[in-house]
């Protein structure tokens, strides 16, 4: 390895199109948290060492003398946004020129961090800590924006970071010349004032001059401040790519051994890179595609899969290690069948995707891409069995409604207990046709095998509990044992299925309130970066911490998904005395809100009678969320089509039914005891047994 070295503003062009340096667009996005870019800037400013980057030879014969960036992905991301080389850059650098006087700081220099979730930057401490909701809200005002940031045209040069005294955009700090104090000063806020900032008026005291020619030398040295390369050459590369023969190939072994601090690659941007370097040729469509739907490097593996699906093969491909990456290269046809996959169908495949899922519907009432994103994160299989559905219906066509589909792929995703097994399942049975009639017969043995939940309907789970308010009263003990593990996967706060169907169910609320909120990024996945909080809609401090006899009873219905809702943040105040509702009065139909709620005392668990009306209501509009959801996917639940051999058990049992008129069915669950056998799903249970009274 020979070491090449470049200056930080050499660094930052590496994100031009002519650059000598490739930038693997893995969209990490800004994995590293705020925090770490912060002090990443604050250590380049103090003259601190920031470590290497590795860059390799480019093997084809097109790029010849140019370097790929093997390792160093985040540095450069945080170098880059320093200098403003990244065009429509999710996140802007900022300096204070009047920084805070922060006690147990280890900082010099208080860069601050602005980004499409966090316009307003965050809090003057080393952690970066985020704003709460009321502070949001005046960031906003000052910001001279109205609604909430993900439903309206927005740019980040219309903010800055709100608790900065002073801020100037780290940039035009580092494009100012150095020749003396007076020219970067000058030049400095020249750049500023020349920008399209919306704050580029701030009144420069003369204070904060004079810490600009306090921190001058430091911007001097930022010229002449190198970073050491390593370089990867292109014969090392090929001959390990000969020779080798162990389960763990080079590029395992090198980015193990590189990724031993820091952020580490992923186990998906690993395979990603492996990919690129045996394909060049589909980096460029793939990421294109990618920035839609999800991270590139999950795009190119379900893809890969696709491409390398046979009819004849028991299952679905599954996931590629880098050794079978590599071999695949080495494969005429397996390389010919990606590249093919790639020039030909491979955005039809994921429109018709969309299509089916509904995210494509104009209306309010489309399904969000959000939950398209979570089924194609969280359930890829179920998600490659939809792209392999497209893909044989752009070939030959296939004999299921869209709506057939999308039931499909959401009773999958919320209701496996095995998303592997389900899609192997249904992948065999659509064998001998993709119709309607063999996924239903795939669901009904996937329930009996356990693979897949039973899933009730409407009118079942309405019926599934009497409520009476009592201190006594246990939610378990009052509903049928065969659907405990149904209804806790629906009916909690703390399931993600439970969620994603109010999510669902809401769709028309979170399509108007956040239509430019992207799902597809990486950086937005964090928790902290969604638009939307969760909110109890009777408060928690109303139950929680309370003394009276219905605080138990109470509880259950708190933290039902019938008592939350996803509202936006500028929204979701605080509620200090537990009873503002303007949020839910002006969208009520979108929110499924029941305004009897507001009638309720604010100790409810004092009382017996309106304790029991805050469990009415809430199991009501949990009834509500979850018919919105079956709705959609009653067409494939409304009729049951049993296997041959639960048919065969079926005709079994209606034989001696017909000899013994007085005997009842009945299946076994989860409490051992017998429950008679009442809906035509209920032949699909795994033990049915058949007796007299």
């Amino acid at each position: 390895m020979e070491n090449l070295k470049y200056t930080l503003s050499e660094i930052a062009d590496w994100a031009k199109g002519n650059s000598l340096v490739t930038i693997p667009a893995l969209q990490r996005g800004l994995v590293w948290k705020p925090s770490q870019v912060e002090l990443l800037w604050d250590s380049i400013l103090r003259g601190f060492p920031i470590g290497s980057f590795l860059l390799s030879d480019i093997t084809d014969d097109q790029n010849k003398g140019k370097y790929y960036l093997m390792d160093g992905q985040q540095r450069f991301n945080a170098i880059s946004l320093g200098f403003n080389t990244v065009e429509n850059a999710r996140a802007i650098l900022w300096l204070d020129l009047n920084p805070p006087q922060v006690k147990n700081s280890t900082r010099s220099f208080w860069i601050k961090t602005t980004t499409i979730p966090h316009p307003w930057g965050f809090k003057n401490d080393d952690e970066c800590t985020r704003l709460n909701a009321s502070e949001k809200r005046e960031a906003l005002d000052r910001f001279g924006l109205m609604g909430n940031i993900y439903n309206n045209e927005f740019s980040l040069k219309r903010t800055w970071p709100i608790e900065a005294g002073a801020p100037i955009p780290l940039y035009c700090l580092l494009k100012a010349g150095t020749e003396n104090c007076e020219t970067f000063l000058e030049e400095s806020l020249d750049n500023f004032r020349k920008s399209d900032f919306a704050c580029k008026d701030l009144k420069i005291s003369d204070q904060e001059k004079d810490y600009i020619g306090a921190i001058y030398p430091a911007f001097q040295r930022i010229k002449e401040y190198q970073v050491n390369c390593n370089h990867l050459s292109k014969a090392v590369i090929e001959k390990e790519t000969m020779t080798e023969t162990n389960e763990q190939t080079t590029l395992e072994v090198l980015f193990t051994r590189l990724n031993t601090g820091g952020t580490a690659i992923s186990r998906d941007d690993l395979n990603y890179s492996a990919i690129k370097a045996y394909w060049p040729s589909i980096k460029e469509t793939n990421d294109c595609l990618a920035q839609h739907y999800m991270n590139p490097s999950k795009m190119a593996m379900l893809a890969f899969r696709l491409a390398l699906t046979k009819d004849e093969d028991k299952g679905l491909k599954p996931e590629l290690s880098i050794k079978e990456i590599r071999n695949v290269a080495k494969d005429e046809w397996g390389s010919k069948s990606i590249e093919e996959l790639y020039n030909k169908n491979l955005e039809q495949v994921l429109t018709k995707v969309d299509e089916w899922l509904g995210v494509n519907d104009k209306s309010d009432m489309k399904t969000p891409s959000l939950l398209r994103t979570l089924i194609a994160r969280n359930s890829p299989d179920i998600y490659l069995l939809l792209m392999y559905f497209a893909y044989k219906d752009l070939q030959t066509g296939i004999d299921l409604k869209s709506d057939e589909i999308k039931a499909l792929a959401f009773c999958l995703h919320w209701f496996s207990n095995d998303k592997k097994g389900c899609v192997q399942e249904v992948f065999t049975r659509c064998k001998n046709g993709i119709n309607v009639a063999n996924i239903q017969t795939a669901l009904s043995r996937l329930m009996h095998d356990g693979k897949l939940l039973h899933i009730y309907t409407l009118e079942d789970v309405k019926h599934f509990i009497k409520i009476e308010a009592s201190e006594k009263w246990q939610l378990g003990q009052s509903m049928p044992a065969p659907a405990h593990e149904f209804f806790n996967r629906v009916f909690w706060y703390g399931a993600m299925e439970a969620k994603e169907m109010l999510l669902y169910a809401q769709r028309q609320y979170l399509n108007t309130h956040f239509s430019n909120y992207d799902p597809a990024r990486q950086d937005m996945w964090a928790e902290y970066n969604r638009p939307w909080d969760y909110d109890h809609i009777v408060a928690q401090d109303r139950i929680v911490g309370k003394r009276e006899k219905y605080r138990e009873f109470d509880k259950i219905w708190l933290n039902s998904i019938g008592n939350i809702a996803a509202i936006s943040f500028e929204a979701n105040r605080s509620k200090n005395n537990g009873l503002q509702f303007d949020e839910y009065q002006s969208n009520e139909d979108a929110l499924l809100y029941d305004r009897r709620i507001e009638a309720l005392p604010f100790e409810i668990t004092r009382y017996q009678s309106e304790s029991g009306d805050f469990a009415n209501i809430t199991y009501k509009r949990f009834c509500n969320i979850y018919g919105v959801t079956y709705d959609m996917m009653k067409a494939l639940l409304e009729s049951t089509l049993l296997s041959n051999t639960l048919q065969q058990r079926k005709d079994l049992f209606m034989k001696i039914k017909e000899q013994l008129p007085d005997s009842a069915f009945c299946f076994a669950a989860s409490d051992l005891k017998d429950h008679l056998l009442t809906r035509e799903q209920d032949w699909a249970r795994e033990w049915i047994g058949v007796g007299l009274k």
